[in-house]
């Protein structure tokens, strides 16, 4: 599955994009995956990777850097924060408190 998700990404199309979705939702990826997938910074693809995929730090530091409400979200819901990564989601909703009010609510409720 390697080659075929790293051959996707590489050549990377519309309907590679659905093909990527669909192996996300399934499996366990190496660092090498993660990162070619994360290069492409697709919405949807990054979408599925914080719900779907164990994040290492170094991934969700590079998420939060360009993520959509949706990433953020998932990213509070199913990824393991280190300090650095929760000090930099609060700083990234409290810029945008009317955006991310719910998430801002979840955090002053002790909930991430």
């Amino acid at each position: 599955m390697s080659e075929n998700l790293l051959n996707l990404a590489q050549n990377f199309n519309h309907e590679n994009e659905n093909k990527i979705l669909n192996l996300i939702a399934k499996g366990e990826f190496t660092d090498e995956e993660i990162k070619a997938l994360l290069d492409l910074n697709k919405k949807d693809i990054n979408i599925a990777l914080s719900k779907h995929t164990n994040l290492k730090d170094e991934f969700i530091e590079i998420l939060i850097e360009n993520s959509v409400y949706m990433v953020v979200s998932n990213i509070i819901k199913f990824q393991n924060l280190n300090e650095k990564n929760r000090e930099k989601l609060i700083d990234k909703v409290t810029k945008m408190p009317e955006f991310y009010k719910d998430v801002i609510r979840d955090l002053k409720e002790g909930k991430w």
